[in-house]
């Protein structure tokens, strides 16, 4: 049973694990499409739809910026959207690849600068991933942007924390709408155990950032998706984004 909906003839192999025995969490299921599966079954949110449990083939996710200890925390609407959850329109896109959440992007910016080569690019939408891992050439390029540097006492690349509020944009533009972060978006702050406050990029660097078919590809991680609500549509094979409420939190 799900929120009060029972989903019958739908097998589910549970698999036991001692790494999440102190974890807030029971466990994990998949939202991604039937072709992940071994055997083709539907997935969860689309067996519900076919049982007449929800009145439409989709979900979201709004996702909190509040505190670990804030009861505050995110929302998965099984069957739809909840508006009050972001403002304006939804912007859709195709999915290219019914593997994951994977859509093409017209491009990436920092700033007002184009990332040269980021043009077709594809990306996916991923709740099960923290940060925005992209091609290392471009997270490079990135970090050479806004002045980041390494640290080996943090093990990622940081900003001084007194210039954050003045780093350039980060923008990707999927289905012509530019779906933009601010600096207080990509980076975070991590107090070292000598108590030093470091201001950490969100971005991370793959060398094998590529799809199937060698498109290069992004992952756009809970950075991301806390400020752009996110919608997934079986039904039509599609994504949407929405400015959540979040944004300006």
């Amino acid at each position: 049973m799900i929120a009060g909906s029972t989903i019958t003839e739908q097998f589910g192999e549970v698999t036991t694990g001692s790494d999440i025995t102190n974890d807030k969490y029971d466990g994990l299921i998949g939202m991604g499409f039937a072709s992940q599966t071994k055997d083709g079954q539907n997935p969860v949110v689309y067996q519900l739809y076919q049982l007449k449990q929800i009145t439409a083939p989709q979900f979201s996710f709004y996702l909190s910026t509040a505190a670990k200890e804030s009861k505050n925390g995110g929302e998965l609407i099984l069957g739809g959207v909840d508006k009050s959850k972001f403002t304006g329109s939804i912007t859709w896109t195709p999915v290219t690849v019914a593997f994951y959440w994977q859509f093409s992007l017209t491009n990436v910016k920092v700033g007002n600068r184009l990332l040269s080569g980021s043009q077709g690019c594809q990306a996916i939408a991923d709740t099960g991933t923290s940060l925005i891992n992209g091609y290392t050439g471009f997270v490079k390029a990135i970090h050479k942007t806004i002045g980041a540097k390494y640290s080996s006492v943090v093990g990622a690349y940081v900003v001084p924390c007194s210039k954050v509020s003045a780093l350039p944009s980060l923008t990707f533009t999927v289905s012509g709408r530019p779906l933009t972060l601010l600096g207080s978006h990509y980076t975070f702050k991590y107090i070292s155990p000598k108590k030093v406050t470091y201001c950490v990029s969100s971005l991370t660097g793959d060398d094998s950032a590529q799809d199937e078919f060698e498109n290069i590809i992004w992952i756009l991680g809970d950075v991301f998706l806390r400020r752009w609500y996110s919608v997934y549509d079986l039904g039509t094979s599609a994504v949407g984004f929405a400015k959540s409420i979040s944004y300006n939190t």
